[in-house]
């Protein structure tokens, strides 16, 4: 049997039996002393001291340093990382206890030998941070800057924008809604209803619903009033024209206010609503209408929430401004006739006709055949002529027809008469045959 007759290798140990210097090497986190080459077992060995590291056959001459951002335990054969929130620019620690604790505004992921960067913006890091966003800003706040290390370093939304958690900038609040407070969280909206100021939204922690009668644009701080003229409904961004047929004597006209207010002189009071019978208003209308300078046209009349004048109907007229119904308007006397939407009589009827009462032209009503009428104005068929003897009378006649030579034509025709059979007559307007 073949026994080793050198030395054993210093950082190992040689029991019976071992064959060669360095069989058998001092196991990891122990080490063996450069003089001390006798070992025979691994209980010999040395322990690792504290603040360094072991491998397997390790001797006093290469036991080695724990580097930065690590600490080594006595007996340690590898380095363990300085835990999150900590780091360390020093070599050689001995304990986790002798990392350095991450500054305030940095992070440290652990195993660093610096912290392993800035604070995020939109968030805060205290001191022994472990992440880049380790804590929020709340919402209603944001944070364009890095390095930040307290809640309180996070900036309040200003009014007319709000803030999510974790925000980098305020965000304005939606067109249509207002915000007149700081640190608003969220776009909400919250319906604080029509009253402005109100409780509600000034205690409101996100943007306020626009109320009605107001226009809200895009990173309103308050409500804009709609004025005079104009109105809106809740959440607008912008007003609207008041219609046609109403009036907006508000400066804060709701659209409730608009279609259910007015409508009769009774409601005059009324800041806005339909307009009264009689009235006629354009739109954008911005005040009560009076018969003074809003009176419905003369042949014309309007109801209330009028949206153009109604003619007074063919064969009839009124006079004056004002009208408010069709009953209004007048029927036009007999002789005369009327169109559509007259103030007076449109003329007088034509001769060889007669107008009753509510004519709509001035060929009403034909003289009937063998009469005639030569005036304007005749009001009955009681004014329509016998034919006289010498012409004939078609119906419509404003004068007889002179007889034609070879007839004869005595009173009251409708058409001439021949001459009768072996006769002729040689002249016009004859009388007898």
């Amino acid at each position: 049997m073949f026994y080793m007759k050198e030395r054993c290798d210093a950082g190992h140990y040689c029991p019976r039996g071992t064959t060669y210097a360095d069989q058998h090497p001092c196991p990891s986190g122990t080490y063996g002393e450069d003089l001390e080459r006798n070992l025979t077992s691994s209980t010999e060995c040395t322990t690792c001291p504290a603040r360094y590291r072991c491998l397997g056959g390790t001797t006093t001459t290469t036991i080695g340093d724990c580097v930065a951002g690590y600490y080594c335990e006595a007996g340690s054969s590898a380095a363990k990382p300085c835990s999150a929130g900590s780091y360390s620019n020093r070599t050689n620690l001995a304990s986790d206890g002798e990392c350095s604790t991450c500054p305030a505004g940095y992070y440290c992921v652990g195993a660093g030998s610096a912290p392993s960067g800035d604070c995020s913006a939109g968030h805060y890091c205290p001191v022994g941070s472990s992440s880049a966003t380790e804590a929020d800003c709340p919402a209603g706040t944001f944070s364009a800057e890095a390095n930040l290390y307290a809640e309180d370093q996070c900036e309040d939304a200003p009014p007319g924008s709000f803030a999510y958690a974790a925000s980098t900038a305020a965000t304005s609040c939606p067109a249509g809604t207002f915000s007149g407070n700081n640190a608003t969280v969220g776009p909400g909206p919250l319906d604080c209803g029509d009253a402005y100021p109100s409780t509600c939204a000034a205690d409101a922690t996100t943007c306020v619903d626009c109320p009605a009668g107001y226009a809200c644009a895009e990173g309103s701080t308050a409500p804009a009033p709609c004025g005079v003229g104009t109105y809106s409904n809740s959440g607008a961004d912008t007003c609207t024209t008041c219609p046609v047929g109403y009036y907006c004597g508000s400066n804060t006209t709701t659209s409730t206010a608009l279609f259910s207010g007015g409508g009769s002189w009774a409601d005059a009071s009324d800041a806005a609503g339909a307009c009264f019978p009689g009235t006629f208003c354009e739109d954008g209308m911005a005040r009560a209408p009076d018969l003074a300078r809003d009176a419905c046209d003369p042949g014309y009349y309007c109801g209330s929430a009028a949206t153009s004048m109604a003619p007074c109907a063919a064969g009839t007229y009124l006079p004056f401004a004002g009208g408010a119904d069709a009953s209004d308007c007048l029927e036009t006397p007999a002789g005369f006739y009327t169109v559509e939407g007259s103030a007076n009589y449109t003329g007088l009827c034509e001769p060889g006709f007669y107008c009753g009462a509510g004519s709509t032209t001035p060929f009403a009503t034909a003289c009937p055949e063998a009469t005639y009428n030569v005036l304007y104005g005749k009001t009955s068929v009681d004014d329509c002529a016998i034919c006289v003897s010498g012409g004939y009378c078609e119906a419509g006649s404003a004068a007889p027809t002179i007889c034609p030579r070879g007839y004869y034509c005595v009173a009251g025709l409708a058409a001439p008469m021949p001459c009768p059979i072996g006769t002729f007559g040689n002249a016009s307007a004859l009388r007898r045959s």
